[in-house]
């Protein structure tokens, strides 16, 4: 890219970070783009710490949240292909008191398809977020609950199941999870602002997590880190996580093989492609293919996007979980440098947006599509509605969020929708009565 091109992308990051901070009420922002391994943006914005007036930097550090998935997936992986574990293996060789003979296999955590029970949806979970833990005592919460399906059959997005990957990784290496992943996976690349939270240590930049209300900007729920674990539990800049982005898709970490699983997709008994590897989200905009992933935690979002064909990285940290400030950004300033138009808000009739009101379950979740302000609107249990945007054949874009909403019907009549992220499986929602 020439200088030119880069003042552009420069201009484009500071305009878009500036107008979504105040549309989704983000404290702070931080944005990194890399391509062809040239730092085109590095840049920081708002308050890190808005009790004592604290500005975010470039040096600030962010939860990644569920990003740290793609660090667990790359860690398994390399120990396969170091032939210290077997992807087809049962989990239960490897950590000990849980059921066996259920078909859960390393492949199958890895990619979602094992169906352990999410521990995010445990209220029992949640009571004792707060509290410093094991990995032992985050097990025990899921450890002996029924599968959600069986084994290898279908796709639902588990925390747990990464927990478990974490687990292994532990066992098979004889070392803790983060110091596995620190000395195998991030030395090598020098990412030192790539830091496990889980720990009792200091960590210096460290920003702070935050909700708005409403009217004012609130501090997030206490959660320690270590309940994130090998699901969610890693700090990075946006420089360093940007680095890591694209050194995974560069082929820096991985072997050619072992990168080849990762973003090779499962196909279920039906017949059905998934568009989730192992840690990455398989996704498309346009003609361009896109390997990403994102992350929501306590206080934070995060979002990570590699455009193959451009060899292009787009990494947005903020820290807050009410808006999609992240999610927003990375979406917006990735259009932008490859000239895309943004999503459509095409006309819906009255009648039409009448047959897609009404209540859903999502992974346990109650959500609602209703109508307001002449628009339809979605919402997630207690969160604030979000206005739905018609793209045309019963795909809806929400404000803030990268995810569409493709409603399903049967004779007619509504009967759910799937939740995709550029193309990419999020979750199934069904619709409740008539």
């Amino acid at each position: 890219m020439d200088p030119r091109g880069e003042v552009r992308v420069e201009r484009a990051a500071d305009l878009v970070a500036r107008d979504v901070m105040r549309s989704e009420h983000s404290p702070a922002l931080a944005i990194c783009v890399i391509q062809h391994g040239r730092v085109l943006v590095n840049r920081a914005y708002g308050s890190a710490d808005l009790e004592n007036d604290v500005s975010a930097t470039t040096e600030t550090e962010f939860s990644i949240a569920s990003i740290t998935k793609q660090l667990t997936a790359a860690a398994v992986l390399q120990l396969a292909d170091r032939g210290r574990v077997r992807l087809d293996d049962d989990v239960s060789l490897y950590v000990s008191g849980l059921p066996r003979d259920r078909g859960i296999t390393i492949r199958r955590l890895l990619n979602h398809t094992a169906g352990i029970h999410n521990i995010n949806s445990l209220p029992a979970y949640w009571a004792q977020s707060g509290q410093a833990t094991t990995p032992d005592a985050l097990i025990a919460f899921f450890r002996d609950l029924p599968l959600d399906f069986p084994s290898g059959t279908d796709y639902r997005y588990s925390n747990s199941g990464y927990i478990l990957l974490g687990a292994v990784i532990e066992k098979v290496s004889g070392q803790p999870y983060a110091a596995y992943v620190k000395t195998n996976l991030l030395d090598p690349l020098h990412l030192d602002a790539m830091i496990y939270g889980g720990t009792t240590s200091l960590i210096r930049h460290r920003a702070h997590g935050y909700r708005y209300t409403g009217s004012a900007f609130v501090n997030a729920e206490h959660y320690d880190d270590s309940q994130a674990f090998s699901m969610g539990g890693f700090l990075s800049t946006a420089l360093d996580l940007a680095r890591w982005t694209s050194a995974l898709h560069d082929q820096q970490v991985l072997s050619a093989a072992a990168y080849l699983q990762m973003i090779t997709p499962a196909v279920l008994p039906s017949g059905e492609v998934l568009t989730y590897g192992d840690g990455v989200e398989l996704g498309s905009i346009g003609h361009y293919h896109l390997l990403s992933h994102a992350g929501g935690g306590v206080g934070f979002m995060s979002q990570a996007i590699f455009v193959r064909e451009e060899d292009l990285t787009i990494v947005a940290l903020s820290n807050t979980i009410t808006g999609g400030a992240a999610l927003e950004v990375a979406d917006r300033l990735m259009r932008k440098i490859l000239s895309m138009a943004g999503p459509a808000d095409l006309p819906l009739s009255q009648d039409a947006a009448n047959r897609y009101v009404g209540s859903y379950t999502m992974d346990g979740e109650k959500v609602r599509i209703l109508e307001q302000d002449h628009h339809l609107a979605i919402i997630y249990g207690d969160a604030e509605p979000r206005r739905l945007r018609y793209q045309g054949n019963g795909v809806f874009a929400q404000d803030g969020r990268l995810s569409r909403l493709h409603f399903r019907e049967s004779n007619g009549f509504v009967t759910g929708f799937v939740l995709a992220r550029y193309g990419s499986l999020l979750a199934k929602a069904s619709r409740v009565g008539s």
